[in-house]
């Protein structure tokens, strides 16, 4: 429960013991300690957990939803580009998306526990108190009859019930104990599921850094000059990518870039000049920005990003 639900049952407690006779008022004070303290390691915010679970499951949500659009885009893009270098894309983002999936199934089971773990919160705290209250109301009768009792008795009541509280507070702090240990495994449970979602974050991340590497090392290329190893691999970049570019081009509203996208673009313009109408969007043209809608986010940024 809250620390406000807390502190408001530890005052409720502290009433009910402020009316122990005066010999037994320095025991009162020992048997609420061990309560007080293990009461505090099961409270907390649960309303903070349910709403952390609620955060697992729409960012799940998302996660899965950036892996179907991946996979949608690429569905496109398989009708007009194929050959080595598109089955090598195909097979890269495949990857990434595997990675995507994994990740959404760990939000998804972080969700679950979250939400076990603000029920057994709630539920952990609620059994303390009434633990509490029934050894409260138990010890306080048993010390105003011990109390009278020992003005014939001449204390030897008073040594007996003190004897008999220690016990019961004994068992009792035990029963108190078995919650608190059933509420840690479920925290235990918790953080072996976040660690998981922190492993699976950082394979996502490992893929990706993968495709970055790959990237830079194929710009490296492109600064390498015109040395006669750099000219020959220009030439095969260009006979691999740029039947798959010019498809591309055709099918989307999204320009290439590069020399050979920019010529596609130059014929498209002047078509545009000729008949006064746009025919296509233009990514870097901020004018159409509107009009890209879904292809803002598509398939062309992952193909740019990774070849480019």
């Amino acid at each position: 429960m809250s620390t406000e639900a807390l502190q408001r049952n530890k005052t409720y407690f502290e009433q009910i013991v402020s009316g122990t006779p005066d010999p037994f008022k320095p025991l009162s004070q020992a048997v609420l300690w061990p309560f007080e303290q293990l009461l505090e390691l099961v409270a907390g915010e649960p309303d903070d957990l349910m709403r952390a679970a609620q955060l697992a499951l729409t960012t799940g949500e998302a996660v899965r939803q950036i892996a179907g659009d991946q996979i949608a885009d690429r569905a496109r893009l398989r009708g007009a580009w194929d050959g080595d270098a598109a089955e090598k894309f195909h097979a890269s983002m495949e990857s990434v998306e595997e990675a995507i999936e994994e990740l959404a199934k760990g939000l998804d089971g972080t969700k679950e526990v979250l939400v076990d773990a603000a029920n057994a919160a709630v539920d952990a705290f609620n059994l303390l108190v009434e633990l509490i209250l029934e050894f409260l109301l138990w010890f306080l009768t048993e010390v105003i009859i011990a109390a009278v009792a020992a003005v014939l008795s001449a204390g030897v009541t008073l040594a007996a019930t003190v004897v008999r509280v220690l016990a019961r507070l004994a068992t009792t702090v035990g029963r108190m104990s078995k919650i608190v240990a059933r509420f840690a495994e479920i925290l235990t449970k918790l953080v072996t599921k976040l660690e998981k979602v922190a492993a699976l974050l950082t394979k996502y991340r490992k893929t990706v850094m993968e495709l970055r590497k790959a990237k830079k090392a194929y710009k490296a290329w492109n600064k390498s000059g015109y040395t006669k190893e750099a000219l020959q691999f220009k030439l095969q970049r260009t006979a691999i990518l740029f039947p798959g570019r010019f498809a591309i081009n055709q099918a989307s509203p999204v320009n290439i870039p590069g020399i050979g996208g920019a010529l596609l673009d130059t014929g498209v313009g002047l078509h545009d000049i000729s008949d006064g109408h746009k025919d296509r969007n233009y990514l870097v043209d901020g004018t159409y920005k509107e009009d890209l809608g879904p292809y803002t986010k598509g398939v062309q940024n992952v193909f740019d990003s990774i070849v480019n």
